[in-house]
C-alpha cells in the first residue's frame, strides 16, 4: 500500500496483515471509543473539574484531525487478531532488540508517520508506504536497521504473536479488489522499483 492522505497507521496495520484488514473508519470507531472511556473517567472527578475542563479543551489523544492515530488505537486493532504490541525497549520484548530476526515483524513511528517491517516468505521488508516499493532488509542489517532509526528519534514497537498465514499466491502487480492503492509485487519488481526511484537497496 501507498500513502494515502495521512492514514499511515492504516498502510501500517494493513502491510503487517498483509491484506486489507482495515481503513480509516475501523481505526476511528476505535479512537472514538477509546475517546468516550476517557471522558467518562475525567468526569468522575466532577464536570466542573480542572483537569476535566482541560481535558475537554484538549484535542483526541487518540486520531489527530489529519487522520493520524495513536499507538493505542493501533494496538486495540492487533488485539483482534491476538496480536501484542509493545515498545522495544520493554522488559518483555525479550531480545527483540539485539535478535530482531526472531519476531515476527515491528511498528515504527516518528511524529505523525507509521509504517511496519515484517518477513515475507523468509525475507525481510520494509513497508514504508513513502516509498515506492518494499525495501527488502536482510538479515544481517535489519539490527543495524532498528538500531538507526530509534537514533533517528523513531518509537520501535515488537509485534508479538502470530500473523495471519500470507494469502496467495497472487499474480505480481494485482491489485487486490480492484483497488489500485496497493497491489502485490515479487522480490525483483519490488527491487527494481526502489532501484528505478534512485534508493539503494541495504544488503
Amino acid at each position: 500500500e501507498q500513502q494515502v492522505s495521512s492514514l499511515c497507521g492504516v498502510h501500517a496495520l494493513n502491510t503487517l496483515l498483509q491484506g486489507r484488514h482495515f481503513n480509516e473508519i475501523h481505526l476511528g470507531t476505535i479512537a472514538q471509543e477509546m475517546d468516550r472511556c476517557e471522558r467518562a473517567l475525567m468526569a468522575e472527578g466532577g464536570l466542573d473539574s480542572e483537569d476535566y475542563l482541560n481535558y475537554m479543551g484538549e484535542d483526541s489523544g487518540n486520531v489527530a484531525a489529519d487522520g493520524n492515530f495513536s499507538i493505542q488505537v493501533l494496538s486495540a486493532a492487533l488485539d483482534v487478531w491476538a496480536l501484542k504490541v509493545l515498545p522495544l525497549s520493554h522488559p518483555n520484548a525479550g531480545k527483540a532488540a539485539s535478535d530482531p530476526t526472531q519476531e515476527v515483524g515491528f511498528l515504527c513511528n516518528l511524529r505523525e508517520h507509521w509504517f511496519s517491517i515484517r518477513p515475507v516468505a523468509g525475507h525481510w521488508y520494509n513497508f514504508n508506504s513513502l516509498f515506492p516499493a518494499p525495501e527488502p532488509l536482510s538479515n544481517f542489517y535489519l539490527q543495524a536497521y532498528l538500531a538507526s532509526l530509534q537514533a533517528e528519534g523513531y518509537n520501535i514497537f515488537v509485534v508479538q504473536g502470530s500473523l495471519p498465514p500470507l494469502q496467495g499466491p497472487r499474480a505480481a502487480g494485482q491489485a487486490e479488489g480492484g483497488d489500485t492503492s496497493g497491489r502485490w509485487l515479487s522480490p525483483d519488481q519490488a527491487h527494481h522499483l526502489t532501484q528505478e526511484a534512485g534508493m539503494s537497496v541495504p544488503v
